[in-house]
């Protein structure tokens, strides 16, 4: 698990500095790192816990008015259910790499948004409430962002919604089996501030 984790690390991070290198002369590289309140959405009762991310950046202008920011990170998500009079604790940690694409009304101010791709090499749960199997470590969703840029700095508060299911309910095995997680995505918003040294 920890070579596969390395392996897509690097690829994340290979493509982010192949952007950065070949793809725009005037595009910057830094750092980034968020923090914010993410929840699992099923049918079961649900708590918000704290979440965190931590990687890369790229920034480049695609025009005037638009620029666009690819992004590699590690992230700690997931969220506190309840079921059958007990509460379950899930952290799900992943290797993401985000695109957005911002629409700039002036110098300080943008909004954008745009897909992320992440791989999720670790599940943990403080009580067993599925399978560490029956996660899904491929998944898909949206960031929509509202960003203040300052000199070298970028902040921004943004939502992430999952679109692709916290577990594998297509998998004949699983879709036997009673999964109390079944339809389930995990949301939240987040305050994530950048900085160029480039």
């Amino acid at each position: 698990m920890k070579s596969s984790k390395r392996k897509f690390s690097f690829i994340l991070f290979i493509v982010v500095i192949g952007f950065h290198n070949f793809s725009f002369s005037q595009a910057s590289l830094g750092l980034k790192t968020g923090a914010g309140i993410f929840s699992i959405q099923s049918e079961l009762k649900s708590k918000s816990m704290f979440a965190w991310e931590a990687g890369f950046f790229s920034y480049a202008d695609l025009s005037d008015k638009i620029n666009l920011q690819p992004e590699i990170d590690f992230s700690d998500k997931g969220g506190e259910v309840s079921f059958a009079d007990s509460s379950y604790t899930i952290h799900l940690q992943s290797a993401n790499m985000r695109f957005i694409v911002s629409y700039l009304f002036n110098d300080h101010f943008s909004a954008g948004a745009g897909p992320y791709f992440s791989y999720m090499f670790m599940a943990r749960q403080n009580k067993e409430l599925v399978p560490k199997s029956w996660y899904s470590p491929f998944g898909v969703g949206l960031n929509v962002a509202a960003s203040a840029y300052a000199g070298d700095w970028i902040f921004s508060i943004r939502y992430d919604k999952s679109l692709s299911l916290l577990t594998r309910d297509n998998d004949v095995e699983i879709s036997k089996s009673f999964n109390p997680l079944k339809g389930s995505h995990v949301n939240g918003f987040s305050l994530v501030v950048c900085v160029g040294f480039d």
